[in-house]
């Protein structure tokens, strides 16, 4: 993780008092607090650090060296990750891609994942409730740092095989080498219902002053290279309706291609003109892609960012066009619509936590469960606990009954 610069160095009381590590060197001036990194990297949605392996290697007369090497112990993905899917599965139809229940699988993973990353708050369900009762939202530390991932993509993504009868194993988000702890506190302790003050924000690659981040934050970002354009949660999240875009259409939304960081996204002048056209024709459909959308695309796409001018590998995605014909529901298409709607050029969109972009995420998945026949067909790890819970208390019944 990028957290500036590091100090090194342990600590003995007396002569014989334990060692404690603050950090331990892995390579030539890369160090590491395990014990730390541990103990935040440690949730169901990462790649968690599980353990470390500490090892003596012998030499050639069969004596230990003095040296020990250390090996880190990461979550074991055993079902490779999403840029596998797309490589092994090439689309076809840009109206349908990938399962609409993988969709939201990968969805509410990331959404968890960045919750816990940036606002400190995971899930928690009550052993002494009924099986099927809600979890809760819980903060795991009062005065949290917040994590910017910086690297939400496809080969960052992995999923685990499932473990019971849910459809899909875990999935998880991987590979924290350009995280960075931001120096924006999420307080614990804040009111419910109050809005959070302030924001995360550290350059989209390295380390810079933060004050000189923040200068740059409402400026044009096209007026930097790519590397040293402000990020912060807002393009966390974007990033996650992005990837989930791409599991629906086949497209790759980006906004800052490799030849000169320009953007290829659009969307329509008179927003979701598609959209509306059909609901002037009286459309009631939970799907889109409905025979209410026209097949003439948009008469007037805009962008405010400056025109490629090159012959670019990435294509321009009018995203209003394309999530009008998404052969989705409207509650999938609403969920990933509220992600990728930001445009780092226009700062009318900011967000000081994740926490509430969750809820919206989690109760249009709860509507989607409930309203369709997919569903139906569909096991999440929750619907496997609460069996496992069922089974459990029947068994116990079963038990004291019997006595």
């Amino acid at each position: 993780m990028d957290q500036g610069p590091a100090s090194s160095g342990s600590y003995r009381s007396q002569p014989d008092s334990p060692r404690f590590e603050l950090v331990k060197e892995i390579g030539q001036n890369v160090w590491i607090a395990v014990h730390v990194i541990a103990q935040i990297l440690n949730h169901e949605n990462l790649v968690s650090l599980v353990g470390r392996i500490n090892r003596q290697p012998f030499s050639s007369t069969q004596k230990t060296d003095n040296k020990t090497d250390s090996y880190l112990v990461w979550d074991f993905c055993d079902a490779a990750n999403l840029s596998t899917i797309f490589k092994d599965h090439p689309c076809k139809d840009s109206s349908y891609y990938l399962p609409e229940s993988l969709c939201w699988h990968v969805l509410l993973a990331l959404m968890r994942a960045v919750t816990y990353l940036h606002d400190g708050k995971r899930l928690y369900s009550n052993p002494g409730l009924l099986p099927d009762a809600p979890k809760e939202w819980r903060a795991v530390d009062i005065d949290w740092l917040p994590i910017l991932h910086r690297a939400i993509e496809p080969a960052n993504i992995y999923f685990q095989h499932p473990r019971g009868t849910e459809t899909y194993g875990q999935c998880k988000l991987g590979d924290f080498s350009k995280a960075a702890v931001t120096h924006h506190v999420i307080n614990a302790k804040r009111k419910p219902g109050t809005r959070a003050y302030g924001m995360s924000v550290a350059r989209y690659r390295g380390n810079e002053p933060v004050l000189e981040t923040m200068r740059k934050y409402p400026e044009n970002p096209e007026d930097y290279p790519v590397d040293e354009r402000p990020y912060s949660l807002i393009h966390e999240l974007w990033a996650i309706g992005a990837v989930v875009f791409t599991m629906m259409t086949g497209k790759l939304l980006t906004f800052k291609c490799k030849e000169c960081g320009c953007c290829h996204i659009q969307k329509c002048a008179v927003e979701g003109c598609l959209g509306d056209e059909a609901a002037a024709l009286g459309c009631e459909c939970i799907l889109g892609g409905c025979e209410h959308i026209g097949e003439d695309d948009c008469s007037e796409p805009r962008s405010v960012w400056k025109r490629c001018n090159h012959n670019c590998e990435y294509p321009v995605i009018n995203i209003h066009t394309y999530m009008a014909r998404a052969k989705y529901t409207k509650m999938l298409r609403e969920a990933v619509w509220s992600l990728i709607i930001f445009d780092p050029k226009l700062k009318g969109i900011t967000a000081g936590e994740a926490l509430s972009y969750t809820k919206n995420t989690e109760w249009l998945y709860r509507q989607w469960k409930e309203e369709t026949e997919e569903e139906k067909e569909f096991r999440d790890v929750d619907d496997d606990m609460a069996e496992r819970r069922a089974a459990h208390s029947k068994g116990n019944g079963q038990k004291k009954a019997a006595e």
